[in-house]
């Protein structure tokens, strides 16, 4: 939630040239605490629409379907399925407010953006991501990708880590690198 909160915050500086107008989160209820997540709280806080879909639910397990060829099939249709749901209710959003929106940010979405979402953002969507980018394993894919990226580098040996923002492409956490945070 605090990322939401910081570009909330942010946008109603005087200066800035952008503003927040809807949150859509992948999940309501944080399991470790039974809460509501904090970018809910921080939306009613500051007054900007939300709506919260349950992508666990709708999408099922990721690590679950890396079991098999068909089971990971199965999941990207659930997902395909999903951004597409999200990608209508953004689109009525739209409408009943008389605007269209120029970026979408991803920030803790840990779904596969696929379908009319990624084509309906295509350049216009981007990712915070957890950990750096800049690391390559075999095969020339990025080494620390994934919901796990902070651990998975930290346990492979790295000493530090660092967010990085990344354009979102049809790959997981593969798409350009447009900044990386301070060491």
């Amino acid at each position: 939630g605090t990322n939401f909160r910081e570009a909330v915050l942010a946008s109603r500086i005087p200066s800035a040239n952008f503003s927040v107008d809807l949150l859509i989160t992948d999940k309501e209820i944080d399991k470790s605490t039974g809460n509501r997540i904090g970018a809910l709280k921080y939306a009613s806080q500051f007054e900007v629409p939300a709506l919260a879909f349950n992508g666990f639910r709708e999408c099922g397990s990721y690590e679950k379907s890396r079991q098999s060829a068909q089971a990971m099939a199965e999941y990207e249709e659930r997902c395909l399925a999903f951004n597409t749901k999200l990608y209508r209710s953004i689109r009525e959003h739209e409408e009943r407010k008389g605007f269209a929106f120029n970026l979408l940010l991803l920030a803790g979405y840990m779904r596969l953006v696929r379908g009319d979402l990624l084509r309906g953002f295509k350049n216009r969507a981007i990712n915070l991501h957890p950990a750096e980018l800049i690391s390559f394993g075999e095969g020339g894919r990025r080494k620390y990708t994934g919901d796990r990226a902070v651990y998975n580098a930290l346990a492979g040996g790295e000493e530090r880590t660092r967010s990085s923002v990344i354009m979102v492409d049809p790959e997981t956490d593969a798409g350009p690198i447009l900044v990386s945070g301070p060491w």
